[in-house]
């Protein structure tokens, strides 16, 4: 079975004070390629939220964490018809 990874578990994942931090960690440290996914846009709307908000990170560091993401998900990207 596959687990989609959306912007609500990436950014928890990075975001320590978040509620669902520890949660969407070990979800995040379970999946491989073969198990989990992400959709490309995810990636755009993860750095822009990390970037944005409270105790945001910088460019460079944001690009680290998408660099994880990357490394660990399988990135899939939706057409007209999806």
């Amino acid at each position: 079975m596959k687990s989609f990874f959306d912007t609500s578990v990436l950014v928890p994942i990075f975001y320590r004070p978040h509620q669902h931090h520890s949660q969407s960690m070990e979800l995040f440290l379970s999946a491989d390629r073969q198990s989990a996914c992400c959709g490309a846009h995810s990636l755009a709307e993860l750095y822009s939220t990390v970037t944005r908000m409270p105790g945001r990170v910088s460019g460079n560091d944001a690009m680290l964490l998408i660099a994880e993401v990357r490394q660990r998900l399988t990135i899939v990207a939706l057409d007209a018809e999806d």
